[in-house]
């Protein structure tokens, strides 16, 4: 019998992470969350990370087969002010490092870490066609937010695991996000 892989996800609480646990729960993966603070599902081990202090608990990463990164801050969530760019920002690039770097100092054999990005990368003046992963970069600040944290991201390449980058649209679903704003305003 195959031994379970187990998964690591980050951004459990969003919206996409949220349906992804109920998926692989329904196919028998081992769930593992990084919150900020212990989510309560009954067939997950959540464990505690803090960007700010560069910390995750330690046996978040145990027996750990793929990480699926999508923890960031919300870009619709707040009015874009210096500090909230820079929250923007970090929220992406700062876990990334450190995830990267834990995974790096405790040895831990992680075949595969997958990361979310967006299609902020590309230029917006360029929506109305049909765009290749590696059309031009966009120059505004989301584009710039994208490059830096698949920069970070490509650093997994050193660890010897395989490297993912989806690059994301707007996720609509009717349980939250985008959608429910956009119908709220009508």
């Amino acid at each position: 019998m195959e031994k379970q892989q187990t998964i690591l996800i980050t951004g459990a609480s969003g919206l996409v992470g949220k349906k992804l646990i109920e998926l692989l729960l329904v196919r028998k993966y081992i769930v593992k969350t990084l919150t900020r603070s212990k989510l309560n599902i009954p067939e997950i081990k959540s464990y505690i990370w803090s960007i700010e202090n560069q910390t995750i608990e330690a046996e978040a990463l145990n027996g750990v087969h793929t990480i699926i990164h999508l923890a960031g801050a919300g870009v619709a969530d707040l009015p874009w002010t210096e500090k909230r760019k820079k929250e923007i920002l970090d929220s992406r690039t700062l876990s990334t490092k450190l995830i990267l770097k834990t995974i790096k100092d405790g040895n831990y054999p992680v075949k595969n870490f997958i990361s979310a990005s967006a299609i902020g990368y590309y230029d917006s003046k360029q929506a109305d066609i049909y765009c290749k992963e590696d059309a031009n970069q966009g120059k505004d600040f989301l584009s710039h937010v994208v490059k830096e944290w698949e920069n970070e991201v490509t650093k997994s390449t050193t660890l010897e695991m395989r490297c993912v980058i989806l690059r994301i649209g707007i996720v609509l679903a009717k349980e939250g996000g985008a959608l429910i704003k956009l119908m709220d305003s009508y």
